[in-house]
C-alpha cells in the first residue's frame, strides 16, 4: 500500500522568502508563520487547498506589515513580497505560483497588505508497511 506525503509548504516559504527578502532590500524584515508584531513583517499561513493524486494545491495567505511613513512605502514592500512569492516557482516541490488576490490594503492597527496565492506542488510517495 502507498500514500502521498506533501511537504510543509509554509515552512519552505518561510525559509526561502526570509533569505530572499533580506537580500532584496529589507534586511530587518521578519518572515514567519507566527505573527509577532514587528515593524516590518511578513506573516504566512496556509488557508486551505485541495489535493489530487500526487499533486496538492495549497492556498497561502500572505499578510505584509510595514510601519512606513507613507502608503507608497507600504505598497512598495508589498509589491516586493508579491514578486518574491511569484518567483518561488521552481523552489523545491513548488511547481508554480498563482497570485489570486492582492496586494490589497487591509485595515489594521498598522499598515497591512493582504495577498492570497495558490502554489501547486508535488508530494512524495510513501510505502506503508
Amino acid at each position: 500500500m502507498s500514500a502521498v506525503e506533501f511537504p510543509d509548504v509554509v515552512g519552505l516559504l518561510v525559509d526561502h522568502l526570509g533569505d530572499r527578502v533580506h537580500a532584496n532590500g529589507y534586511p530587518d524584515a521578519h518572515v514567519s508563520d507566527v505573527y509577532r508584531g514587528d515593524s516590518v513583517e511578513v506573516w504566512l499561513q496556509r488557508d486551505g487547498g485541495a489535493s489530487q493524486d500526487v499533486r496538492e494545491f495549497p492556498r497561502i495567505r500572505v499578510n505584509v506589515f510595514h510601519e512606513a511613513q507613507t502608503a507608497v512605502e507600504v505598497d512598495a514592500f508589498a509589491q516586493r513580497i508579491s514578486a518574491l512569492m511569484r518567483g518561488s516557482a521552481g523552489y523545491g516541490p513548488i511547481k508554480r505560483v498563482r497570485q489570486l488576490t492582492g496586494p490589497t490594503p487591509s485595515p489594521d492597527v498598522k499598515p497591512r497588505r493582504y495577498m492570497l496565492s495558490e502554489l501547486p506542488l508535488v508530494g512524495s510517495t510513501l510505502t506503508i508497511a
